[in-house]
């Protein structure tokens, strides 16, 4: 039995799909799989139950992208083919069984539509992460077992969407004193490479003994074996923070100006975000689209989401 997946090409849509995936690799067991998605995201797919192949599509002008995974699997016929991204080209692929997603209708979670979408209303298709040896090796190289770790993803693409490192510091500094929550942690911070430049000015503020610097040293795959084992996540609205969330880590997450948190937040019942709009906003000031986000704002949502992952009988299920 053959299922085709399209997804997307940005890494936390991707993640955000995988609970579709697992939703149809449970109800065709021991079906053969190729995933067609973007190179920055396509590592998370290599794990998969069933994986054939992993078809990663560098966008081009006028979607003319999607001509090389068509001409690469026309000729076969599908059992399934689920694609949502919604593609017109795909159509024309020979398949039994069709499921066409759509863009996001913005009035609930992306999770939510997809539950619509498969058919589980009221049971929502979590995000589910598969990791091969090589990537599980590589996450307990990066955090050696010893102090627990704060996982921090402070850089995301759009530089509206950056809160300031000094920021960051605080809140972790306020989170590792002796009678902060998590005392003598260490501290993870996550990047890509290209983003190295943005992520080391949080890395210089931080204490070098007890601070992995992980920018660049990671696939996408091996980043969220290493998040998975920290035991708190703190970041940007970004793939890495759903990730994190996947993973069952506690989780905040930040938005700003241009977050849509009603969306996108991170899911789960140990996650929580803080989103602030800034009426001075400017995009000749584009770092200040995230300034309304207080520094005592996220202790005090950090604070109280490790408290309650403490006490989870008492906790309310759900997101803040």
């Amino acid at each position: 039995m053959r299922l085709l997946f399209i997804t997307s090409n940005r890494l936390g849509d991707a993640i955000l799909s995988t609970g579709v995936l697992a939703h149809y690799l449970r109800k065709y067991p021991g079906c053969h799989v190729s995933v067609v998605c973007g190179p920055i995201p396509a590592a998370l797919f290599r794990a998969v139950p069933g994986i054939a192949e992993v078809i990663a599509v560098e966008k081009q002008k006028l979607a003319m992208h999607w001509l090389i995974p068509f001409g690469h699997l026309l000729g076969r016929r599908w059992d399934v083919l689920v694609d949502l991204r919604n593609v017109a080209i795909m159509r024309l692929l020979p398949a039994r069984t069709r499921i066409f997603g759509d863009v996001a209708s913005g009035k609930r979670h992306r999770l939510e539509d997809y539950a619509e979408l498969v058919g589980t209303p009221g049971n929502v298709p979590a995000p589910l992460m598969w990791f091969d040896e090589a990537a599980n090796s590589r996450a307990a190289a990066l955090i050696p077992d010893g102090a627990p770790a704060i996982a921090v993803a402070p850089v995301t693409g759009p530089l509206r969407k950056l809160w300031r490192p000094e920021r960051y510091a605080a809140v972790l500094d306020a989170l590792m004193a002796p009678a902060g929550q998590m005392p003598g942690a260490r501290v993870a911070v996550f990047a890509a490479a290209n983003e190295a430049d943005r992520a080391d000015e949080l890395v210089k503020l931080l204490p070098a003994g007890r601070t992995l610097n992980l920018v660049g040293a990671t696939d996408p795959l091996e980043a969220a074996a290493a998040i998975g084992r920290c035991s708190f996540f703190l970041g940007v609205d970004s793939g890495l923070m759903h990730a994190a969330a996947a993973m069952n880590v506690p989780t905040v997450g930040l938005f700003g100006e241009h977050g849509v948190p009603q969306t996108y937040r991170p899911w789960g019942r140990f996650a929580a975000y803080v989103h602030r709009r800034n009426p001075n906003w400017n995009p000749d000031d584009k770092p200040s689209a995230m300034d309304a986000i207080s520094t005592d704002e996220v202790i005090k949502v950090c604070e109280a989401l490790i408290e309650r992952t403490r006490h989870p009988e008492s906790s309310v299920a759900g997101r803040e």
